[in-house]
């Protein structure tokens, strides 16, 4: 069944089976007797063209924060990328310091 529930605020005021009213005319009748107003073709279109508008500003919003999500992790990748990089120099370098027997010292300065 279709119920239109009707409300003041939070407040629950009535409910009403849509499916009992059996022509557009009857409906119609409802809808004024609950203080509805029928908006003019103009609204409506109004209305319309305002939830496209903001329907297209919300999917911007979302692809700009996905576009932004997807530049930090690209950050973060070439981050931990470069730490790898500086931690495999630092370990060939000790390695080469074991095995050469290095003191720290440049030995391209005794040439």
């Amino acid at each position: 069944k279709a119920i239109m529930t009707i409300y003041d605020g939070e407040e629950e005021k009535e409910q009403i089976v849509l499916s009992d009213y059996k022509t557009k005319e009857e409906m119609h009748v409802l809808m004024v007797e609950k203080g509805f107003q029928r908006k003019s073709d103009e609204e409506i279109a109004e209305m319309m063209a305002q939830k496209d508008k903001e329907a297209a500003e919300e999917a911007q919003r979302k692809h700009q924060e996905r576009e932004e999500r997807r530049r930090q992790q690209k950050e973060r990748q070439m981050e931990q990328d470069q730490r790898r990089k500086e931690a495999l120099l630092e370990e060939q370098k000790r390695k080469a310091r074991e095995e050469y027997g290095d003191d720290g010292n440049d030995r391209n300065d005794e040439l």
